[in-house]
Formats: structure tokens, sequence, C-alpha cells
């Protein structure tokens, strides 16, 4: 007789489940899988951006923007934050140059003979409301009146001088601008002292002579000019320049920058390489504007000159001269003619800044 064993079971395989479960299981992970990564593509970069925001806004201690950020930077790369870009700069209108708002005076030499004397003179100058003050260091004489360093001013130097480094500290420290004032090519002492710099005679009869140009007879008071295309006479003027701002003093007015009032046909410039006078001036004004500094140096000349078309001592008209910063000396006493002047001298100059000088002082010209 057999023994009963029973109901026969049936186990799954040896590693639990069917070849069919897995397939199933597998294929559901696969789906989740990729739900799960097609989620993450699509919120992934929102949620980081945010997180990042709220951690640099919690570590600078601001508060995070609500504003979206960009999920990317170059097309093409998911995920980078794009840079925050800077407002653009507002251009800012050109600059006018503060001397041209500002009050002006021209300290006479004698109020400035002492470092006490300089330091009174600048605060009373200071509480007049004064912003810019000219100290004459040279002259239409030709003379120096400070001891300059140049071996070409020691003819020059007056004989009453004053301390123009302690001129310079009494005025900045009053808050006020020093300037030097500054004679050009009218200098009949540096004329004398080295022929080199000076107009010659030109003598029809005897080309070789060496006799020096007067501006009128000798017996009449007659004296010499520098000569604007002698190399010698214009390293002379930019050595003083340049020895001003040495000095201290932040701007320029320099006057005499011309022909002779009076030049003839007899006056004899040298070897001019055929420039012209105009050109010529043109060319001396930019090397001492270079010596003085961009902003720095202002070209003075009488209103009448300035008015006229093309006066002859400038060689031209004065907007020839592309001067920057103008000082327009004007006449002691106003005519009918002095506004048609003014008129017709701030229409050729354009955009350039004026001040207009009256005696001693000097005021920023109306717009």
């Amino acid at each position: 007789m057999k023994k009963s064993y029973g109901k026969v079971h049936r186990y799954r395989t040896a590693f639990g489940h069917t070849a069919g479960f897995w397939v199933r299981r597998v294929g559901l992970l696969a789906a989740a899988g990729l739900l799960l990564f097609l989620l993450g593509w699509v919120i992934g970069p929102a949620v980081i951006n945010a997180g990042t925001s709220a951690w640099y806004g919690v570590k600078n201690g601001t508060a995070s923007s609500s504003e979206p950020v960009s999920s990317s930077g170059e097309e093409g790369q998911p995920g980078v934050a794009a840079p925050t870009e800077e407002p653009a700069a507002t251009p800012e209108p050109a600059a006018v140059p503060a001397a041209a708002s500002g009050k002006w005076a021209f300290a006479s030499l004698s109020s400035l003979t002492s470092a006490e004397q300089a330091a009174a003179t600048a605060q009373s100058l200071a509480a007049q409301g004064v912003q810019y003050v000219a100290v004459t260091l040279k002259d239409s004489q030709g003379y120096v009146y400070y001891n300059s360093a140049l071996p070409a001013a020691a003819q020059s130097l007056a004989a009453n001088t004053v301390d123009a480094s302690a001129v310079v500290s009494a005025l900045k420290d009053a808050g006020l601008t020093p300037v030097a004032a500054i004679c050009a090519f009218q200098d009949p002492i540096a004329a004398r002292a080295d022929r080199t710099m000076a107009i010659h005679y030109r003598d029809a009869e005897n080309p070789q002579s060496d006799y020096l140009w007067l501006d009128a007879a000798a017996n009449a008071g007659g004296k010499p000019w520098l000569n604007p295309y002698a190399a010698s006479a214009v390293d002379y003027i930019s050595g003083l320049i340049e020895e001003a701002r040495r000095l201290g003093f932040e701007q320029v007015v320099l006057s005499g920058l011309q022909l002779p009032t009076y030049a003839t046909s007899y006056c004899d410039y040298g070897n001019t390489n055929g420039v012209s006078a105009g050109d010529q001036l043109k060319n001396d004004l930019a090397a001492f504007t270079e010596k003085a500094g961009e902003g720095r140096l202002w070209l003075s000349v009488a209103l009448d000159t300035a008015a006229q078309e093309s006066p002859a001592m400038l060689g031209g008209p004065l907007s020839a001269l592309a001067p920057a910063q103008v000082m327009l000396e004007m006449p002691a006493e106003t005519t009918e003619d002095t506004q048609a002047q003014l008129d017709a001298a701030r229409g050729a100059l354009g955009s350039a800044a004026v001040v207009l000088r009256t005696g001693d002082t000097a005021q920023p010209a109306e717009q």
C-alpha cells in the first residue's frame, strides 16, 4: 500500500519570484524613474534658483526677490543662472570748468610780500566770496616776480619778488585756488638778454644785420618782443608754466600770446618753414596748454581783439587758435559798441568757457 504524502505544493523559484513578475517589476520601476526624471527636469531649476536666491538673501541680509530668475545663462545651457546686469550709466553732460563759474580776483603783489600778509589777503578775499586768485608771476614788461630757477629768467627777476610757495600755501589754506598770471611774447627784457628769442629787424640792404625789431622808434621808447617762432622763446614760457605748476598753482592765465600790436613787414621771424602766424600761435598755445595741464590754461585777450573777424596780431580769427577757455579783458568804460563786441566774441568762441575780466576782478560770462 502506497504511503500518502498529501497535496503536492509547487514553490516559487529560488529567487522568490517568477520571471514574469520581475519583468513587470522592472517595467514599473523604469516608468517611475522616468517620471521623476521628467518632473525634475521641469521643476528642478526653478526650485534650485529659488533656494539659491533665498540662501543669498539670508546671507546678505536682504529679502529674497519674488521676481523669477532666469534658469539659463547662454542659450542651450539649462540650470545656469544668468548674471545680473548693471543698469546702463546715464551719459553726463560735458563738464563746465569750475573756474568758469567762480569769482576771480587779481591780487596785487604788494599784498603778498610776506607769509603773514599773504594769509591776511587770502582770508579777506575768501570773505568776499572769491574762489580764484591770480598772482602775476611775469608781466608785459618782462619782469619775473618770484625766484625762478630757470636760467633764461636770470636777467628778468624783479628787484622785489614774492615767496611763491608761501603765497600758494596761504591761498590754499583759505580755501582759494591759486592762479599764475604769465605774459608770453610781450617781453623786452628776455628779448634783449637772449637775442635768439627775439624778433629781428629785416634790413634789405644788410641781410646779415643783427638788429632787434622795436615796436616804436628807439628814442620814443620802442621795445623788442619775443618771437613766437623761436623755439628758445617758446621753451622759456613753457618752463615758467611748468615751474608754476610745481609750485602749486592750479590754473594759468596766459596773456600776450600774439604778434606785436604794430607788426610790420620789417619783422624778421627767422625760418618759419612756411607756417603762417595764425598756425604758429595755435601751435604755441597747444604747447603751453600741455604744460599747464588739461582744463588749466586760460587765454587772456582784449575784447576788441576777440571781436575782430581777423586781427593781425593773432594772424587770423581768435577761434582759429581753438582756445578751450578764454578770459576776455573788458574795457574800463563801456560804450554802445561793448555789448556788440561781446556778442561777436562769444559767437566766434562757440563752446569755449568764457570769463569776463574788468580791472582786478573777473566773473563768469552769462550763459
